[in-house]
């Protein structure tokens, strides 16, 4: 603020009112000196500056994000991308992990060494054969909003009640296919589990479909599918038969559910979908791969996420991964449908899973939020926190896991930063022990909830310098490795450059 001196008449007398109270002036020590400029003056004269120097930097990174968006189009167009993993938050991480290893044979593998700044608990389901990734994270590092992970895990545990009904956030969960249900069943009645049954009958083939749902420690749902269930023997004993009385002789059938889209709940019938005798074969085939001592595992099927809108989902996609398409269901309506899109395995691409988004509009508010609130509210997170090519949150460990196989990360990147998108890189300049696969990542905070963590190799285009994931930093950026070598994981043999040959100008040189 420059206030000139010459004619007193025209300065005003310092007072808090005017904001001129307590701040020191610096005069200009030359002739006939006119000017006083105060200290918030500075400031704002330093602000004005900054903003301008950022203003310019801005345009100058959207121009060439142009740039580089329009080159990499060709590319992402045509990319191969695969399914590796599901990763929720939760807030009891080890005890989920415990869970799936009893009830679904994944395999506990916490090989992340967070320095006792997050509880994870990492699995694999098939571990020697698919390698399917189920993790659950625990950071209570970053941000997570007034309504934290711990919040939102004991409403969903209210909501499931004793697991006799269905409600929207049931549709937050990970299928997994069994041949048979019966031992499992007999198991859970004689224990202290929460489980609900419901069953699918389909014409074409004259089968009945059952679905056991089960809850987590931390309230994430599972269900497990089969068409093999014998009722009787469940009937058979004491705790069964109490059961199936109280269930009125039968497994309800999604058709007679209260609030349900039945046709979004039942095994797939799209045209990359198995039919059980091809599920069994390939239970089969992968348990049979297992090495010598190992339990059996169940096998991955669908990934099924709420949503409040399928349009804006699929719109957000469409911009990001173009190779990727969506399937509607048969029987949509406008208030109860589902899309999906089917993935092969990145271990083995012969196998394919589906990831099914669920929009349920037809369903009475569940509790004291609903699928929308939260995912507002999720969202309402990241708008804080995150942003194009920096920041974290806590609900950044709640994403699906794409590996990408043709394209480098910096070409998705580039797509981000000109839809003003919110991401993250973090990497290493080394590759996984057990695939080789590069060990560069890619968070994105994604569209209605639920992110992206993309797996797959940095051609440092976007950027000369990436930073190492960092659990002990709220924004989890670590030290820096760079295209040239330097930085972190020098002298290691290895450069940190997986993929050359890009010739798209750089955005930003690290974080």
């Amino acid at each position: 603020q420059l206030v000139n001196t010459m004619d007193a008449s025209n300065c005003e007398e310092p007072s808090e009112e005017n904001g001129l109270l307590n701040k020191q002036t610096v005069r200009e020590p030359k002739n006939n000196s006119n000017w006083t400029l105060t200290l918030g003056g500075v400031a704002m004269v330093v602000f004005a500056s900054v903003a301008f120097i950022n203003s310019h930097e801005k345009n100058k990174e959207m121009m060439l994000a142009q740039e580089n968006y329009e080159a990499a189009q060709t590319c992402m167009a045509n990319d191969e991308i695969t399914l590796y993993k599901n990763t929720v938050a939760s807030s009891r991480a080890h005890e989920d992990a415990v869970w799936a290893s009893t009830y679904l044979g994944c395999t506990i593998r916490d090989v992340t060494d967070t320095h006792d700044c997050a509880e994870l608990g990492k699995t694999s389901c098939l571990s020697d054969t698919l390698g399917f990734n189920l993790h659950f994270v625990q950071n209570e590092n970053s941000e997570a909003g007034e309504k934290n992970v711990a919040y939102w895990d004991n409403l969903m545990n209210d909501v499931n009640g004793d697991m006799e009904n269905y409600h929207k956030f049931m549709d937050f969960r990970v299928v997994f296919y069994s041949p048979r249900l019966d031992s499992l069943v007999q198991t859970l009645l004689t224990s202290e589990e929460k489980f609900m049954l419901r069953s699918n009958y389909v014409e074409s083939t004259d089968e009945t479909w059952y679905s056991l749902i089960m809850t987590s420690p931390s309230s994430k749902i599972f269900e497990i599918t089969s068409t093999k269930l014998n009722l009787k023997d469940i009937s058979s004993t004491v705790a069964g038969k109490k059961y199936m009385l109280n269930h009125g002789g039968e497994i309800l059938s999604w058709d007679n559910e209260k609030g349900t889209c039945p046709h979004t709940q039942t095994h797939s019938t799209l045209a990359q979908s198995y039919t059980s005798s091809e599920l069994d074969e390939l239970y089969d085939k992968y348990n049979d791969q297992l090495k010598g001592g190992k339990n059996a595992g169940l096998l991955p099927l669908r990934n099924q996420i709420a949503v409040s809108s399928l349009s804006k989902l699929e719109s957000w996609y469409s911009k990001h991964f173009p190779s990727l398409s969506f399937s509607r269901t048969n029987g949509n309506t406008e208030k109860c449908a589902s899309a999906s899109i089917m993935l092969s395995l990145y271990t083995d691409k012969s196998y394919v899973m589906e990831t099914r988004f669920v929009e349920n509009n037809d369903l009475a508010p569940e509790g004291e939020e609903t699928v929308k609130e939260f995912v507002k509210y999720i969202e309402s997170v990241h708008s804080d926190n995150v942003s194009p090519n920096r920041g974290w949150d806590a609900w950044y460990d709640r994403h699906l896991g794409f590996m990408i196989e043709q394209c480098p990360l910096d070409d998705y990147m580039n797509s981000f930063f000109k839809h003003n998108d919110a991401f993250n890189p973090h990497g290493r300049p080394l590759t996984t022990e057990n695939t080789g696969s590069p060990t560069q990542h890619c968070w994105a905070a994604g569209t209605e909830g639920y992110g992206i963590e993309m797996q797959g190799s940095f051609d440092f285009s976007f950027r000369d310098c990436y930073t190492v994931f960092d659990w002990c930093e709220k924004d989890t950026n670590g030290a820096k490795f760079c295209s040239d070598g330097s930085g972190a994981g020098s002298g290691s043999g290895t450069t940190g450059v997986v993929k050359k040959g890009s010739t798209s100008k750089k955005i930003k040189k690290g974080n």
